[in-house]
């Protein structure tokens, strides 16, 4: 058979396949170091369709730093300092509005609301609302101005909030308080929301809630040490997807002839689909694709996930923790650590999750965050806020091509 004709064939069998999505190109646009911090939480103003960005941290000596961030440049806008806190999470709402979620010196929650100015040069805080003892947190945009909180208790419950921020005031919307103990949590933006968490006995569980504070339907998953959740659409009639990480410990071989080790603190990584069945509030959580991360590519100790929303289709963006697979001749070089960025086409087929493009940033980091930013052109773009090992707090733009 001649050339041709072979090339021919092997070109209508191709077009004959399912529609895979096309490769885009993933660019860092930005790389800059800024001080010593702890722990961050990280989310774009005007729920990312500003080129503005907030950084919230705990500092060198403990206290809440929160940064306003331009996607293109190299320090702060603003900056501003609160009280002495232990963790933190970060929510954004509309006009430059954003809240912090912290566990303060005391351990308490506070929900304190922020108001950024048109051009991010000023930041200031309006009010605070204060609720129970906790020891875990997440926060995330909830419908018309409120913010779901997800949280620990500190004798280990679920305790699960609406705060409704009015004027310069913070207002508790409604609570509960749920029998039986968790341990990581997580929180899904939108019209409604998602508590993910592990529960007492370690596994992945989900439940629906919806403003002031109705409890839907629920979902459960594998064994897991964290989780990480996100949404397409507005909550209610979308996807949601969970980043979780299971308990380990892990190995890693770096090639033919290397050092296997034993990571301890690390797990695989999996993604899971969600849809409401029937699109009920009522109904149950069902899983709609899924998608375990293996070798190198999976090994992760800590994980963030974002959609975006200015693509068309829409992707899902993940960030992991994760090591390099490169064969080193010195033990000390074996595995190292980074930052691994895979974007995900989730329309291309409505039951998997096709890898459009990845990247990587090295180094050995300890708290990641990711969040949208607004598109430059036919850009989409998105920020992530790291912490080095050594506490550095780096912060890097990304632009996704298509």
């Amino acid at each position: 058979m001649h050339a041709y004709i072979k090339i021919a064939l092997l070109i209508s069998a191709m077009l004959a396949l399912p529609n895979y999505a096309r490769a885009d190109t993933l660019t860092k646009l930005l790389e800059v170091k800024h001080g010593e911090i702890f722990k961050l939480s990280i989310a774009g103003l005007d729920f990312g369709r500003s080129g503005l960005f907030v950084i919230a941290v705990s500092d060198v000596e403990g206290n809440l730093r929160v940064h306003v961030w331009a996607n293109d440049e190299t320090i702060p806008r603003s900056t501003k300092t609160a009280g002495a806190i232990k963790e933190v999470a970060t929510a954004a709402l509309s006009e430059k509005r954003f809240v912090t979620a912290v566990r303060d010196s005391n351990d308490q929650l506070r929900v304190i609301a922020w108001q950024a100015s048109e051009n991010g040069r000023e930041v200031k805080r309006l009010g605070t609302s204060v609720g129970p003892k906790i020891s875990k947190l997440a926060a995330a945009t909830g419908a018309a101005g409120t913010v779901f909180i997800t949280a620990r208790r500190s004798d280990g419950r679920l305790f699960v909030s609406y705060f409704e921020v009015v004027g310069a005031s913070v207002n508790p919307k409604g609570s509960e308080t749920y029998d039986g103990e968790v341990g990581a949590v997580a929180a899904s933006s939108g019209t409604t929301n998602i508590a993910a968490m592990r529960d007492g006995e370690g596994n992945l569980r989900l439940i629906h809630f919806w403003n002031p504070l109705f409890r839907g339907g629920i979902g459960a998953g594998h064994e897991i040490s964290d989780v990480r959740i996100g949404n397409n659409g507005d909550g209610f009639s979308g996807e949601w997807f969970t980043f979780s990480i299971d308990k380990g410990p892990t190995g890693v071989r770096t090639g033919a002839g290397c050092t296997h080790r034993r990571l301890i603190g690390h797990g695989l990584g999996k993604l899971i689909g969600w849809k409401l069945e029937n699109t009920s509030l009522q109904t149950n959580l069902v899983r709609t694709r899924e998608k375990q991360l293996t070798d190198f590519g999976g090994i992760a100790k800590k994980a963030d996930l974002m959609f975006l929303d200015a693509t068309s289709p829409l992707r899902l963006v993940t960030a992991h923790l994760g090591f390099d697979n490169f064969c080193r001749l010195l033990p000390q070089d074996q595995g190292k650590p980074r930052l691994q960025l895979t974007v995900w086409d989730t329309s291309a087929r409505n039951d998997e999750f096709v890898k459009t493009a990845d990247a990587h940033l090295g180094g050995d980091y300890t708290e990641i965050g990711i969040t949208e930013i607004a598109a430059l052109g036919n850009q989409p773009r998105f920020a992530v806020a790291l912490r080095g090992v050594r506490g550095e707090l780096k912060v890097t733009v990304w632009g996704v091509t298509p």
